[in-house]
């Protein structure tokens, strides 16, 4: 990984994004996005995960840099950050 320190990350999923990512279009859902208005990612941290975590998720959701629009600009995905209470 390329962040000073962390040498793993582990997380949960809820059962409703399991469903998804376990089922037979995992594939399609992670080839394109299933609501393409969407442009909203939720956000919640334990009080341990450092500020700059939490900026390079923001940064990574921000866009696809592997998916180019017509103006050759990376494809926008979740770009409107909403924090979970206790941040």
């Amino acid at each position: 990984m390329s962040l000073p320190d962390i040498h793993f990350v582990g997380h949960t999923h809820a059962i409703h994004v399991n469903q998804i990512l376990c089922s037979p279009r995992a594939r399609e859902f992670a080839a394109k996005k299933l609501f393409p208005d969407e442009t909203k990612i939720n956000l919640s941290a334990e009080e341990n995960i450092r500020y700059e975590v939490l900026v390079n998720v923001m940064d990574a959701a921000r866009e696809n840099p592997f998916e180019r629009d017509e103006s050759n600009n990376p494809t926008q995905l979740f770009y409107d950050v909403v924090f979970a209470a206790g941040l």
